[in-house]
């Protein structure tokens, strides 16, 4: 049998270098999934972030845009409102 090339010392340390990232990948990956904010969250987190000034004028459907919906506040600001944030929404806020 021929002797090994790589004693067992070197072995366990190759393991604990390339398998640790790999753990805390794998972690990280999985601690997102289950505890992480969800798609809904992130997107509401995202339009929170958009800042506009003004106060809303109007609002309408634009009929050339699948029908989506756009309010026009009063410093002539096109913005447009999505499905999830229709209610929340109205003429003077």
């Amino acid at each position: 049998m021929p002797k090994e090339l790589i004693s067992k010392k070197d072995n366990i340390i190759i393991y604990y270098v390339f398998g640790s990232p790999m753990l805390a990948l794998l972690g990280f990956v999985l601690y997102t999934i289950f505890f992480g904010p969800g798609s809904e969250e992130l997107m509401m987190r995202d339009e929170l972030s958009a800042d506009f000034k003004g106060r809303v004028d109007s609002m309408y459907f634009d009929q050339r845009n699948h029908n989506g919906k756009y309010a026009v506040l009063n410093s002539g600001q096109l913005y447009p409102i999505y499905r999830n944030w229709e209610r929340n929404i109205e003429v003077g806020d």
